[in-house]
């Protein structure tokens, strides 16, 4: 399988995403999109409040705060691990030691829950791999919201502790996934520290 070109993990405010600004241009396309980006992201906010039946505000104003790199191929392996521990893969009655596949999205236990099966990691394995945001919040599993070309929108500190309760299997089962782990661990983690969004670019 080839996998398609590394992205970034962005923290910063999602209007000012909206309205074109990225770490390598400090300025929107055009000035009158800031204002309407504004009220996209509050119209966001309030269908997620709807979705979650509680606030899900933030102040939205800051600039970029950082960029890193990111590769959809990381998260599908971290995903692939934390389904081993819901669904290890097995020979007869013995359960195989964890391996990252060539392609991780192949692990069988992944495969179940992308087929609709329980998981106790919602925000890692029901959000985009390539295209989506963590909002800051802290609700059950990503939700629908008004921006349907997103997907789902997650919660940055539900995410936060998904990836926090995978950190012990990362150091047992697949230390060679701890630079990815920490990578995506540290964004999540700035995005909570400054309460603006977390935005996967894929």
């Amino acid at each position: 399988m080839v996998w398609g070109m590394p992205g970034r993990l962005l923290v910063m405010s999602l209007h000012r995403y909206f309205a074109g600004v990225r770490p390598e241009r400090n300025d929107p396309l055009h000035a009158a999109l800031l204002q309407e980006s504004r009220e996209r992201v509050a119209v966001m906010q309030r269908a997620l409040a709807a979705a979650v039946g509680a606030d899900v505000i933030w102040d939205d104003n800051d600039d970029t705060v950082a960029s890193f790199p990111y590769n959809p191929h990381d998260l599908h392996a971290l995903r692939s691990l934390a389904a081993h521990q819901e669904y290890p893969t097995k020979l007869l009655f013995v359960r195989r030691p964890f391996r990252v596949l060539h392609d991780p999205r192949d692990h069988a236990g992944l495969r179940r829950i992308f087929a609709g099966a329980t998981t106790s990691f919602p925000h890692m394995m029901r959000h985009s791999d390539n295209r989506g945001f963590f909002v800051p919040g802290e609700y059950e599993r990503p939700e629908l919201g008004s921006e349907t070309e997103w997907w789902k929108v997650g919660a940055n500190r539900s995410l936060k502790l998904e990836l926090e309760r995978l950190q012990p299997w990362v150091e047992a089962q697949a230390p060679a996934l701890s630079d990815a782990h920490r990578r995506i661990l540290d964004a999540v983690t700035l995005s909570c520290s400054h309460n603006l969004p977390l935005i996967v670019e894929g």
